[in-house]
């Protein structure tokens, strides 16, 4: 039977999370972020609707607050808002995974079960007498709560990878079926010189895979190692999604370090073909997205809040680190990808409080507009002001914006600067004493404006920005005390603003 025979390293883990949770202060998570039960989380794994509920895993290491040996964490959800934890999944048990479980997905078989496929990690000797960890992919099976690893894994071995492939960096396989019941597989790996790539594997059945074609090659476009991909068709289009490690900036497009790249074009036996690409978010603190088809057919993302340049800073006394995004719809709109929170966080909204076309300069304070678990819809405009100037005089100089979190000398910074039709977060006075990486722009477009339309949503710790109906979006996570609840509009030059604000609860 399914999670009969658990193995001991599971049955410590889950006795270990059970025990070690409520030891975590009420009050001390956001509260529709997903976080770890306690110790690690970061790349969400097996995001899925199963059984009437969205299941949510994680990579997740419950003895620490830092990475360790992969296991997957595990939760569900009815409405993607608020989470239940279930127990620990998998654990690196076996003599094919027992230095991790790393990333992977998920899918219902033909017969109910449940199909967990994910990227198991052991040593072996190597030629030159040294020792390398050996990345393949396996599969685990099961009801939704208990999972039984297959017993002919790995079911795509090392020896299975096209001619060139590194057999050291070969992961986070994200399965999907096709319409004729069959399954496929896309999974990244690199060559001898840790150039990306993505490769296509097929199954009739969840259990026997073959390689199929190779759908991308980096070609030294986007970083080095390509990680966590995804594919989909939405709206009629291909879309590849990649996380990257070590990107080189282009402008204000693609930043320094990890990121994640979209491209959408279509996809063919010879290969993917763009049509466009551009990062999916640009903020400080998002990596490694997953999605999936909703019920209703809507595309859903969610993705780890964190980033490996940062997530290392935090006290070894904490409980837990880390949190996924709130769960995100997809659309494509004229070629290009939109972003926006579940309308189902909506029904989470309480105590309005609306204002209207204010118009003001330097600063402003609005009853009743502050808060550490708040959704802000924000609109700045300077068309009335600008009325009679001529086109290299609009919003000459004009800077605007907010401050949230703001108190005992903390805050942080969104801020929206027309003439260069930027915007920018800035976290550097949120409290935190480490020297790190605390500010970035992102370019809203050519088109000069005179108006920006934001969604805030702030959650404790976790600040997503959807900027122009989800065009862009930027996350980034603060240390500040949660005492501090302020938020402040200031702007250089009149403008005229329009907030609504509801508590989340």
């Amino acid at each position: 039977m399914i999670g009969e025979n658990i193995s001991v390293e599971l049955q410590k883990a889950r006795e270990y999370e059970k025990r070690e949770a409520g030891k975590i202060e009420k009050g001390s998570r956001p509260k529709f972020h997903l976080t770890p039960m306690t110790g690690w989380c970061n790349d969400p794994n097996g995001f899925c609707f199963y059984k009437g509920q969205y299941h949510l895993f994680y990579q997740y290491h419950p003895y620490d607050s830092f990475w360790g040996p992969m296991h997957w964490g595990h939760a569900v959800s009815n409405d993607l808002v608020c989470w239940e934890y279930l127990c620990c999944a998998i654990a690196p048990d076996m003599p094919y995974d027992n230095k991790g479980c790393f990333s992977g997905s998920s899918i219902e078989l033909k017969d109910g079960r449940h199909l967990l496929m994910y990227t198991g990690v052991h040593e072996e000797v190597q030629s030159d007498g040294s020792i390398r960890d050996i990345q393949e992919q396996c599969i685990a099976v099961g009801d939704g709560v208990n999972y039984t690893k297959y017993e002919h894994n790995p079911v795509i071995r090392a020896c299975d990878l096209p001619e060139g492939c590194s057999k050291f960096d070969f992961r986070d396989p994200k399965i999907f079926s096709y319409e004729d019941g069959t399954y496929g597989a896309v999974i990244v790996s690199c060559d001898s010189k840790s150039d990306g790539r993505v490769l296509l594997y097929k199954s009739d059945d969840g259990f026997k895979w073959k390689f199929d074609h190779i759908i991308d090659v980096n070609n030294s476009r986007f970083g080095k190692i390509w990680e966590c991909p995804d594919f989909f068709t939405l709206d009629g289009k291909d879309v590849l999604m990649i996380s990257p490690c070590d990107m080189m900036a282009f402008n204000l497009e693609y930043h320094n370090g990890h990121g994640t790249v979209f491209m959408i074009g279509k996809n063919s036996p010879s290969g993917f073909k763009i049509e466009s690409d551009r990062s999916l978010d640009y903020g400080l603190d998002f990596y490694a997205p997953a999605t999936i088809a909703g019920p209703d057919g809507k595309r859903i993302l969610v993705g780890w809040m964190g980033n490996w340049a940062t997530c290392r800073n935090h006290d070894r006394k904490q409980k837990y680190f880390g949190q996924m995004t709130i769960p995100r719809e997809l659309k494509i709109k004229d070629g290009d990808l939109y972003q926006m929170p579940v309308k189902e966080i909506d029904s989470r909204r309480k105590n309005l409080h609306r204002y209207t076309n204010i118009v003001f300069e330097d600063t402003k304070v609005l009853d009743g507009v502050k808060g550490r678990f708040v959704d802000l819809d924000v609109c700045f405009d300077f068309e009335e002001q600008i009325k009679g100037r001529t086109k290299e005089q609009k919003n000459a100089g004009a800077v605007c914006g907010l401050k949230i979190a703001c108190g005992n000398g903390c805050y942080s910074t969104l801020c929206w600067r027309p003439d260069e039709r930027t915007f920018e977060i800035d976290r550097s006075h949120d409290g935190s004493r480490i020297d790190q990486l605390s500010a970035r722009k992102c370019y809203l477009g050519d088109e000069q404006k005179s108006k920006i339309v934001l969604r805030i949503i702030i959650d404790l710790n976790c600040v997503e920005v959807f900027i122009n109906g989800g065009k862009q979006v930027m996350s980034f996570c603060i240390d500040t005390a949660a005492d501090a609840d302020g938020i402040e509009f200031f702007s250089r030059g009149s403008v005229t603003l329009s907030v609504e604000k509801y508590e989340l609860a």
